[in-house]
């Protein structure tokens, strides 16, 4: 992408690390900018797979060169590839790290991702990360790190190793009292209010008599209220959530990036027809747009997954991460998914075991490997969980996307090995989900027939 396209993405701050904490979409409280988040030392952008965050940083890193800011993109897992950091990045930023290297000023290192440098585990993340900070001589350089990862794989064991490889602590906030509530709230306030000055401006470090509360930690605001001259707090290593695009950011995207001509309404009639989480990330409104309902209205409800199921195949093919693994066939891919569709169906396992290593079986986890293992490599496996058919639901684990495709999927595995014809398939798959019958009446031909299958 040669141009910054805005898409006014916005952040929420995590102050627990919970599973249910960095999965969650729709928290309430304060939609952050990119100005706080690259007012810390140490940042980390969390979000799901095909959710925009490498779209995200890419842009925001050349937007930021284009202000006169040293600022460079490192995709980790070419870190691990390469001998030579400089072999790992593109021409520009080869360049800007070159300028910067002759420099004494600071850099902002957008690093992206942890999951595709290690998937589960945290070998990969670890070399990556010591190679890089080596080739930038971390810690004696002046270095802001803005990292990405996907929820499902920034567990406890992986935020700990990036304090300690960071140096640095996380960021926490201890809440005893509703006085201490009051004041949090307070501390909020004035960091967001910070967020509203020049980026310039946010990344130097204020000298004041007390602790600055929107870049230190807010929770020590109660004591340093009863403490005077105590010392700043040290930078700590701070999470954020990557938030759902809002409707004017996705009809922007949709209209602008993409081409569609009637961005609304194609917005509008993916909710008619249960696709609307879709709207919700690029990844998912480059399916939408493949999908195009508004021109290419579906005929019935089984037609919608299809299409879905081959928008993203077709991505699949142009996808650099294919190539990696090996390019495997898309009939493997395709009777892998519907394979892992209909046990997370008939075992009402909807949670599937991201990591590779996975092959005991855990209470209510269903395990990928020994599924599928006969039609795709280990390798080929990570990469088919880290595709847009999933999304993160858990540490360690994915599941299919969105949930009303996994009923479709599962008949069409079941019809396969009954040799069903079409409508069997549609049959079963009402049965596997009764509530799909309701969801468009209209679209599906001879409802009545269908809802006796149910």
């Amino acid at each position: 992408m040669d141009e910054y396209l805005d898409l006014d993405r916005r952040f929420s701050l995590r102050t627990t690390y919970t599973a249910d904490q960095l999965l969650a979409s729709d928290v309430l409280g304060k939609r952050l900018t990119w100005n706080n988040v690259l007012a810390g030392n140490f940042s980390v952008i969390v979000g799901r797979a095909n959710f925009g965050k490498t779209m995200e940083i890419k842009a925001k890193s050349k937007a930021l060169r284009a202000q006169g800011k040293p600022a460079v993109y490192v995709a980790l897992h070419k870190v691990l590839g390469e001998d030579d950091i400089q072999d790992a990045l593109e021409a520009g930023d080869r360049e800007v790290l070159s300028a910067w290297k002759q420099s004494s000023g600071e850099l902002i290192a957008f690093v992206d991702s942890l999951d595709e440098a290690s998937l589960g585990t945290e070998d990969g993340i670890q070399k990556a990360l010591r190679r890089l900070s080596k080739a930038l001589d971390w810690p004696n350089s002046d270095v802001r790190w803005v990292l990405t990862s996907r929820p499902a794989v920034l567990t406890q064991d992986v935020l700990e190793l990036l304090v300690a490889e960071l140096r640095t602590t996380l960021y926490r906030v201890a809440r005893k009292n509703s006085s201490d509530d009051e004041e949090f709230d307070t501390a909020f306030a004035e960091m967001a209010a910070a967020s509203e000055d020049d980026i310039e401006d946010e990344q130097e470090i204020p000298q004041v008599e007390g602790p600055d509360w929107a870049i230190g930690d807010v929770a020590s605001a109660n004591a340093a209220s009863k403490t005077e001259n105590k010392a700043p707090t040290p930078e700590q290593l701070k999470v954020y959530a990557l938030l759902p695009l809002d409707k004017a950011g996705a009809a922007h995207y949709l209209g602008s990036h993409l081409g569609i001509p009637q961005p609304k309404e194609t917005l509008s009639a993916a909710r008619q027809y249960g696709l609307g989480r879709l709207a919700e990330g690029p990844g998912g409104l480059d399916m939408l747009a493949y999908i195009d309902p508004v021109q290419n209205p579906p005929q019935y409800l089984t037609q919608v997954f299809a299409k879905l199921v081959e928008a993203v195949q077709q991505q699949q093919r142009t996808d650099p991460r294919e190539r990696r693994v090996g390019s495997p066939p898309p009939e493997s891919l395709e009777e892998a998914i519907e394979r892992l569709a209909g046990a997370s169906a008939i075992c009402q396992l909807p949670n599937i075991e991201l990591s590779p290593k996975a092959l005991r079986y855990r209470d209510g986890v269903l395990s990928a490997r020994p599924i599928i293992a006969s039609l795709v490599s280990e390798q080929s496996l990570e990469y088919l969980l880290g595709s847009r058919l999933f999304i993160d639901s858990g540490q360690h684990q994915v599941k299919l996307y969105p949930d009303d495709l996994v009923p479709f999927l599962a008949a069409k595995r079941l019809g396969s090995l009954v040799k069903g014809c079409g409508l069997r398939i549609m049959c079963l798959t009402v049965a596997l989900s009764p509530k799909l019958v309701d969801l468009l009446p209209e679209l599906c031909p001879s409802s009545g027939g269908l809802r006796q299958c149910a």
